[in-house]
């Protein structure tokens, strides 16, 4: 056999080359897609058995690539709300489909900056964010999620984005586009227990509201993660069904745990979970009972609920919540603790100098104030220099008191802390100052 001349070997390396990325992506989306199916798109507007529904997280799997694919295989219409979009790959192959098919993208003005050059691409302008990360192919298929189409949100990021087959739902959500261009739409009508899907359309809708009417029908559990939380409206319902014996547990991003809500969760005892992704942790999702999921663009903050464009999704599934709760894992799995000072879970309550003077008469209270036990074996009690393990464990309302007299410590009555600290960091924190040795007499902090 002769060997292939020159000439076309150069060929079959440059259409190698070429075809590689196609390759990747149809091998990469056949794995990603469908990661959860239900039948085939048949009957039942908002039914599951028509829905066709997949979802991919980001990170650890390739959303460019399943939202890539979507729009490969799309047939007419392309039409998508984005709050920002700048992955190259995605905009390549929009380019190329808006050849063959009507392609239509409209991104929030202060993201559309370098996009003038695609001409399917509009930027708008709104009185708050356009915050949807939503597309409709083929009047059917609908994508949403927290999922930016853009090269940190795909690759740096932790996200969701949610694929359904639905015309039903395309239609409901097509009332997106209308409002983001400037028309008046009519609010939902109120939850219906037979639908097994609901969709909103924000502010119209109402998705505070939304997601308020879907947590107080809680009955065992809710995990959250969310990248921003200041609703105090929603707090105040997770705090309540917490009180009540609910499980409430949820992960929040790192660089926003000041946000309004968190405080609160934190102070009511709440298991709350700070991320550790260097990047974002750029969920909006609530799990109610390990069987509803609520996802979508919606931040639970003022501006979401009442100024931003935002959609809201509320999927009732057990499969399909399993697959978020599968998320949950991996990120708290990575996440630490939270272990704020004065987390209200255990209560630290020091008597540095009862006498006026530090004639070894100190002590250290430690309260549990959680609903279960709490092994403190390895924890460590720290003033200055002092460092003292612990073996205790507490039961529920329990008090370990431990005295100086006992010879295991002393504390200074000047400017001095104590720090407890569990295996992985501070828990509480107690400090105080003064000058002199009555600064602190017969007082105990906090």
């Amino acid at each position: 056999m002769t060997p292939p001349d020159r000439h076309g070997r150069r060929i079959f390396i440059i259409l190698f080359f070429v075809l590689l990325p196609f390759l990747g992506m149809l091998v990469s989306s056949r794995q990603l897609l469908p990661f959860y199916e239900r039948g085939e798109s048949t009957t039942g507007p908002l039914s599951l058995r028509a829905a066709n529904l997949s979802v991919v997280f980001c990170p650890r799997q390739r959303c460019d690539l399943a939202l890539g694919r979507m729009f490969l295989r799309a047939r007419s219409t392309i039409s998508c709300l984005f709050y920002d979009l700048d992955d190259p790959l995605l905009l390549g192959w929009l380019r190329r489909k808006s050849s063959s098919v009507n392609v239509s993208v409209l991104v929030d003005r202060r993201n559309s900056k370098g996009l003038e050059t695609y001409g399917f691409i509009r930027p708008v302008r709104r009185p708050g964010l356009m915050h949807h990360k939503l597309c409709i192919i083929d009047r059917r298929i609908v994508t949403l999620g927290s999922y930016n189409p853009t090269l940190r949100g795909g690759l740096s990021n932790s996200n969701n984005l949610v694929m359904l087959d639905s015309p039903s739902l395309a239609a409901l959500f097509a009332r997106a586009f209308s409002a983001v261009q400037g028309t008046v739409i009519s609010p939902q009508p109120a939850y219906a227990p037979s639908s097994m899907l609901e969709a909103y359309v924000c502010p119209a809708d109402g998705c505070e509201k939304r997601l308020a009417e879907e947590l107080s029908r809680a009955d065992t559990s809710i995990v959250f993660m969310t990248f921003s939380f200041t609703s105090r409206t929603l707090a105040d319902i997770l705090i309540n069904l917490s009180r009540q014996g609910i499980d409430v547990q949820g992960i929040y991003e790192s660089a926003r745990k000041k946000d309004a809500a968190y405080p609160l969760l934190r102070d009511a005892g709440i298991p709350l979970f700070a991320d550790r992704n260097p990047a974002n942790m750029h969920h909006k999702v609530f799990i109610i009972d390990n069987r509803t999921v609520v996802t979508g663009s919606f931040n639970p903050t003022r501006n979401g609920n009442r100024r931003n464009d935002e959609d809201l999704l509320v999927i009732h599934d057990p499969g399909f919540a399993s697959l978020f709760l599968e998320e949950y894992a991996v990120l708290t799995g990575k996440a630490r603790p939270e272990v704020e000072a004065g987390h209200r879970n255990i209560f630290l309550r020091v008597c540095p100098d009862p006498e006026g003077n530090d004639a070894g008469k100190e002590s250290v209270a430690i309260t549990n104030l959680n609903a279960r036990p709490l092994d403190m074996r390895g924890w460590r009690l720290r003033s200055g220099k002092l460092s003292l393990m612990l073996t205790a464990v507490l039961q529920p309302e329990e008090t370990k008191i431990l005295r100086a007299e006992d010879g295991l410590f002393r504390l200074k009555n000047e400017d001095a802390d104590v720090m407890l600290s569990d295996l992985v960091g501070p828990v509480a924190v107690v400090s105080w100052n003064g000058k002199g040795k009555d600064a602190a007499e017969g007082r105990c902090y906090p």
